[in-house]
């Protein structure tokens, strides 16, 4: 059977009759995994802000900013954020030249995902001394599209990128760009890293150090500590489970999703073989002892024959 269902529906659930194997009797399906990103834009110039402020509304990734926001998009080389704050700073030159490419694109990288970069004109400061930065695009040797992990994990990305002389920003390219960006900082978001997993699973959990509370489709409830970036929680029963990390609190499903594993139509009852007798296999075992014990006196006469041979005794 196949529907399709509005995103606006936070759970679809199907259920069965009940039969020999209640677990593959309830189907607990949650939408896609699509966390917002709370971002603050900092940006001086207006044009470039209506331009970023534009591809934002386009991803649907965007949540409103907080205090302390998930990732701040500036201009300035230095601007104040909380320790688990991305930053995207986007250079734009005040004598920009513009490249038609031929473009460098690291095609495994997050952020490159989906462009296509031909017959795009991106204008650009011709710099090739960002110290440190690992470059994902670059024109010649021109880093375009650049990214830093510092000391606290947080990625620091630049663009080097002016609008005034560039049609990137007119292309399907540019909200593909702000959506990997949002993307990607969401994958690093505390929660699951799925919502609707295969039964018996391991299930991913973005940490922040703080305690992990578990609360299991029977209610349940377990506390956990991870010192890491992740952690893994078995799937011990199918179901709806909770995961509260601090103030941030996101549900995954567990179902039964193979037919196999739970077909019970060729099963049958019976009895096969039989239970091992305990008394008759301590016998077999002990029975063995004085062969062992043979044998080891046999090797040490040997031994002593030798060593009194070798010394003419």
């Amino acid at each position: 059977m196949v529907f399709d269902t509005p995103a606006s529906i936070p759970l679809v659930r199907a259920e069965l009759a009940p039969d020999a194997l209640a677990y593959d009797n309830v189907v607990n399906l949650l939408p896609p995994l699509r966390k917002r990103v709370p971002v603050l834009l900092a940006l001086t110039n207006p044009s470039l802000a209506s331009f970023v402020d534009h591809a934002f509304g386009s991803t649907g990734l965007r949540a409103a900013p907080p205090e302390n926001p998930d990732l701040v998009i500036r201009q300035s080389p230095s601007f104040p954020v909380s320790k688990p704050t991305w930053t995207l700073r986007i250079i734009q030159p005040d004598a920009p030249i513009a490249y038609i490419g031929p473009y460098i694109i690291d095609p495994t990288h997050p952020l490159t995902e989906g462009l296509s970069l031909h017959g795009v004109i991106w204008a650009a400061q011709p710099t090739t001394n960002l110290m440190s930065e690992i470059p994902v695009i670059m024109v010649g040797n021109v880093p375009l599209l650049s990214t830093y992990t510092d000391l606290f994990g947080r990625q620091r990305i630049t663009l080097n990128f002016d609008p005034t002389l560039s049609t990137l920003q007119n292309t399907p390219n540019w909200p593909i760009l702000f959506w990997n960006i949002f993307h990607w900082r969401a994958s690093y978001l505390p929660g699951p890293t799925e919502n609707n997993v295969p039964f018996g699973s391991e299930v991913l959990i973005n940490t922040t150090g703080e305690p992990i509370t578990v609360t299991y489709p029977h209610k349940s409830t377990k506390i956990f500590q991870s010192q890491t970036s992740q952690f893994s929680l078995q799937t011990t029963i199918p179901g709806r489970y909770t995961v509260a990390i601090g103030q941030t609190t996101n549900q995954f499903a567990v179902n039964l999703l193979s037919p196999d594993e739970s077909d019970l139509t060729q099963t049958q009852t019976g009895s096969w073989g039989k239970w091992s007798n305990e008394t008759d296999t301590l016998f077999s075992e002990a029975s063995l002892g004085w062969l062992v014990g043979l044998l080891t006196l046999i090797l040490l006469l040997a031994h002593l024959i030798l060593v009194v041979t070798g010394k003419g005794v």
